[in-house]
């Protein structure tokens, strides 16, 4: 048989791939084994297995305890203040605008109720905006009371 250049022809299918001599090339799973003359000539290497080890892998390794986990991070995040304790308290300090003492209030007590539930920190300010709320309060309905409380329009006091 004849070689042909053309690259769509496939190869010959006796097991000749391309010549033969020293270095001559043999087909996958013929046991012609090496060249005469080659340097490995009479050595002889044990066939690769169909499929390969994988002993390497096998083995579970420091972070394999479960297929596709991740290590997990074994520290919690420090609770920080409750954020309605903070408001209560700013609201408490502002509450001469009348209106943000009961709201400063209200905050101030739910604070107070997810901090016994959750444990957070910001117990104190919870009760500091509380306090300051209700102080405000009380005084606006003193001022109320006592006819001081007055509210004018136009930036004019108002006559009585």
């Amino acid at each position: 048989m004849t070689e042909s250049n053309d690259p769509l022809v496939p190869p010959p299918l006796d097991g000749n791939l391309g010549g033969t001599g020293p270095g001559a090339f043999s087909a996958p799973g013929s046991d012609s084994g090496p060249a005469a003359g080659s340097p490995y000539d009479g050595q002889h290497y044990p066939a690769p297995s169909a499929f390969p080890s994988t002993e390497p892998y096998d083995s579970p390794g420091p972070y394999s305890n479960a297929p596709y986990s991740y290590p997990q991070a074994t520290y919690a995040q420090p609770p920080g203040s409750s954020a309605l304790a903070i408001a209560s308290l700013v609201l408490g300090i502002c509450g001469f605008f009348c209106i943000t003492a009961f709201i400063g209030l209200g905050l101030g007590i739910g604070a107070l109720n997810k901090i016994n539930r959750t444990g957070q920190h910001g117990r104190g300010m919870a009760i500091a905006g509380i306090i300051l709320s209700s102080l405000w309060i009380l005084l606006f309905a003193l001022l109320f009371a006592t006819g001081h409380g007055h509210v004018s329009v136009g930036g004019t006091p108002s006559s009585r």
